[in-house]
C-alpha cells in the first residue's frame, strides 16, 4: 500500500521511548493529535513529537531548497485530525488555533496523509457543563468521522 524509500529509517541516538512510539505511528492508519495553545503555538512537547519525525523524511543533496520528501508515502491513505484547545474563547480560534493547525498540518502533508477535520476548543478554564457537553460530543463525531474516511480511504483501493 505504501511506495517506500530505498533508505531505511534510521535509529534515532536518543534513548527514550520514540522507537516504540514510532512503530506504533508507522503503522496506524489514522491519528488524531491534540495540543494546547502556548504563546500562539502548539506545546513544546508537541512540537519535539513533530521534530522528531524528522527520520521519515529525507531530501538528497541535489534537491537542495526544496520540501523533503517522506520515506514511506502514505499517498492520502492516511487520516489526521486535530484538536487544540486555549484559554481564548472560540472566536478567537483564527489567531490562536490556526497557528497550531498549520503547524502540525505542515509535516503531514509531506506524508502525504490528509486532514479530516479541525477542532478549536476555546475558553477551557471557564467553560460551561453544557459547552464541555457539546464539546465532547463534537471530538466524539470528529473521531467517527476520521473512522469513516479511513475505511472510505481503504475501500477505494
Amino acid at each position: 500500500m505504501f511506495e517506500h524509500h530505498e533508505l531505511p529509517i534510521g535509529k534515532c541516538s536518543l534513548k527514550d521511548d520514540m522507537t516504540s512510539i514510532w512503530e506504533e505511528y508507522r503503522t496506524a492508519d489514522g491519528y488524531i493529535l491534540t495540543s494546547p495553545v502556548y504563546d500562539v503555538g502548539v506545546t513544546a512537547l508537541m512540537k519535539r513529537f513533530l521534530e522528531r519525525k524528522c527520520m521519515l523524511h529525507y531530501r538528497r543533496k541535489e534537491e537542495y531548497g526544496r520540501l523533503p520528501d517522506t520515506r514511506e508515502k502514505a499517498h492520502f491513505k492516511k487520516k489526521v485530525s486535530l484538536i487544540v484547545t486555549g484559554n481564548a474563547m472560540d472566536e478567537y480560534c483564527e489567531v490562536m488555533g490556526l497557528p497550531c493547525f498549520e503547524a502540525m498540518e505542515s509535516h503531514f502533508f509531506i506524508e502525504e496523509i490528509d486532514t479530516v477535520d479541525r477542532m478549536y476548543v476555546g475558553g477551557v478554564e471557564s467553560i460551561s457543563d453544557k459547552k464541555l457537553s457539546e464539546k465532547l460530543r463534537e471530538a466524539f463525531m470528529l473521531g467517527v468521522c476520521l473512522i469513516e474516511e479511513i475505511e472510505r480511504a481503504r475501500a477505494s483501493g
